[in-house]
């Protein structure tokens, strides 16, 4: 009959649609990529960060990264008995409108989550301005989405549509996920969450990770973390320093250059990034004819 057709119809359409596959809008959403190393990272204040572009929002927070099978998955903590361990990573706002973080866009948002004691898992996400957390707007909050068996890796799932345009002053999207709510769990206890997906629409497809030159590209516009020796070269209005470009994707924003080691002198950040894809590094050295080569440096914009 035409109804039985139709519902065969409605089925195989259904089948399709949980088939393909949404677009991952999170990045580094496997921890594939750790310019900063293993850990353990102290995250010690509130928006301090890790893994790339994975911070907490709590303070004394501890994020580090192990594997198995060849598969990453972060492992976080804190330092005192809480039912709050999330891991969070903001999202740019889109520079020229917020499509699709506007009134009425639905967001599927879901993750794998695992520890040795029973707890639950839970979500936040909020609207946040200048890049540094405070109240914000909040889009959704799902304490106690489901409870997590103890030693099992269980896929959690939330759902939800913003209910209002962000304020003209907001400028980044919030996305928390981990324990939240429920039992609270003991100071040092581990939570472990992998494979975090956010996508639009209200069906949850399946995990795919983002090709790690996609992964690694991304990253780089937020964090550079340079390891290897670069030759300085003197100035040309004096012979008492030496100085480099460091060549590195250009950056969202104009970077933070921390940790900064020189073969010889003290090494001084020379601000003239401008937002192109190089920053400049000086050393005084004194008068001298040593060769000075830089060693490292880190150009960080997350924050």
């Amino acid at each position: 009959t035409n109804t039985d057709t139709i519902q065969r119809v409605e089925s195989d359409v259904s089948d399709l649609i949980t088939k393909v596959n949404g677009r991952n809008l999170l990045d580094n959403s496997n921890f594939q990529i750790q310019q900063r190393g293993y850990g353990p990272h102290l995250l010690a204040t509130a928006g301090d960060h890790g893994v790339d572009r994975w911070a907490s929002f709590q303070n004394s927070t501890t994020h580090s990264l192990l594997a198995s099978f060849d598969q990453e998955y972060l492992v976080m903590s804190r330092t005192t008995t809480t039912s709050t361990i999330l891991a969070a990573q903001a999202i740019r706002l889109p520079a020229r409108g917020k499509v699709p973080y506007v009134a009425g866009s639905t967001f599927t948002l879901s993750w794998e989550q695992h520890s040795a004691v029973e707890h639950s898992a839970g979500a936040r996400v909020s609207f946040q301005q200048d890049w540094v957390y405070s109240s914000g707007e909040v889009i959704h909050e799902a304490p106690a989405i489901m409870t997590i068996p103890a030693s099992s890796w269980t896929r959690v799932s939330t759902t939800f549509t913003i209910a209002g345009d962000p304020s003209a002053a907001m400028d980044r999207v919030a996305v928390e996920v981990g324990a939240f709510g429920g039992a609270s769990i003991t100071a040092g206890e581990f939570v472990r969450i992998r494979n975090v997906k956010l996508e639009l629409g209200s069906i949850e497809t399946a995990y795919e990770p983002t090709p790690y030159g996609v992964d690694e590209s991304e990253c780089m516009k937020w964090l550079f973390v340079l390891d290897g020796n670069h030759p300085m070269y003197t100035y040309t209005t004096t012979a008492s320093a030496r100085r480099t470009q460091v060549s590195h994707p250009k950056m969202y924003f104009l970077p933070a250059v921390t940790d900064i080691t020189v073969s010889l002198g003290t090494p001084v950040f020379a601000a003239s990034y401008s937002g192109l894809a190089h920053t400049t590094i000086s050393s005084e050295v004194g008068n001298t004819n040593s060769i000075v080569q830089l060693q490292s440096a880190t150009m960080s914009c997350e924050l």
